[in-house]
């Protein structure tokens, strides 16, 4: 009897995941910032050797990252193409016939709508119709991130909010659509105000350069590639558990694809407004930054995350944008 309990209690302490039952420390951080309304997560220990095992558990989010970003850039190639050739055709119509752009009219809803409130609706959708492209691609971001902080104020979905838009941590809790819908979710007004604030000027800049097909693509890609990176990068050094949300790995993209291609931009840090520093200064230096505390573990933000979007736009300002023009050319050409 007492040969089988020894034998037992090593066979416990040589399992290679542990649950502890204190709280993580992304909760107690949670708690802090007066934001409590997810349950405490056990804290995972993995070995390294353990990762084998977890193999299952890491593609699937992996293979979600990599389908999803294709079928954005493939559906986004499509809309780019269509509303070109149908802006041609009827460029093309309107010269044949002599006619000048007709004005923008309000849609059918609308109209339906009660006198009071259709004159306000009109003159709304007046005013959408006048911004660029570009600038209601972004406002339209801003707006599904704002939505989506609502939400985690509703106390009848925080249950759902728990489940299916954040992150997991460690690879076996992760559901793969959380590494797309944690990148539009934040867990107080100033994580929001932040991540948008620096998403309004870097994604603009972006936005007009790649017009709104493609940088609603490249927006959804960068931030599934920080996920991923964070997935990834937790589990090589022993994932410890928690969870991981927030734009700022597709921030993070816009700011390094910007910063690629505008090197010579200035820009400023929001604790040092008053110091401009070029862009091609200021991203190795918080890449830089990111990468230590990734190698430290520091905890309080996800360095890993960063990391990942920062690359993704680095080489999508090198190699992607050329390779998206030539894709939508030839589909152009052989529409």
């Amino acid at each position: 009897m007492a040969g089988q309990l020894a034998a037992r209690c090593r066979q416990l302490l040589s399992s290679h995941t542990v649950p502890a039952l204190l709280p993580s420390s992304a909760h107690c951080r949670q708690q802090a910032a007066g934001f409590s309304s997810r349950p405490p997560a056990q804290v995972f220990y993995t070995e390294i050797g353990a990762t084998q095992k977890l193999a299952p558990f890491v593609w699937k989010p992996v293979a979600f990252c990599v389908g999803t970003s294709a079928a954005a850039f493939a559906l986004a190639a499509a809309a780019s193409n269509e509303r070109e050739r149908s802006a041609s055709d009827m460029d093309r119509l309107r010269q044949r016939l002599g006619l000048h752009s007709p004005g923008r009219r309000s849609p059918e809803w609308v109209q339906s709508l009660p006198f009071g409130l259709r004159q306000g609706a009109e003159e709304l959708h007046a005013r959408w119709t006048e911004l660029r492209p570009s600038v209601r691609v972004v406002l339209s971001v801003i707006g599904v991130n704002t939505g989506v902080f609502l939400l985690w104020r509703v106390p009848l979905l925080r249950g759902f909010c728990n489940r299916y838009l954040m992150q997991a941590l460690p690879p076996q809790h992760t559901r793969p659509v959380t590494m797309l819908t944690s990148n539009f979710s934040h867990s107080s007004l100033l994580h929001l105000g932040i991540n948008m604030l620096a998403f309004w000027g870097f994604g603009n800049a972006m936005a007009q350069e790649l017009g709104a097909e493609q940088f609603l693509a490249f927006y959804v890609s960068a931030g599934m590639a920080s996920s991923a990176a964070s997935l990834l990068g937790r589990l090589r050094q022993g994932s410890r558990g928690g969870w991981s949300l927030g734009a700022s790995g597709a921030v993070y993209a816009c700011f390094a694809a910007s910063a690629m291609l505008y090197p010579d931009r200035k820009a400023v840090l929001i604790f040092l407004p008053d110091v401009p520093i070029a862009m091609s200064t200021l991203l190795p230096c918080m890449m830089g930054l990111d990468a230590l505390g990734a190698i430290l573990r520091w905890r309080y933000l996800d360095h890993l995350g960063h990391l990942g979007g920062a690359l993704f736009g680095v080489a999508y300002a090198s190699f992607g944008i050329g390779l998206w023009e030539r894709w939508c050319a030839r589909r152009l050409r052989d529409g």
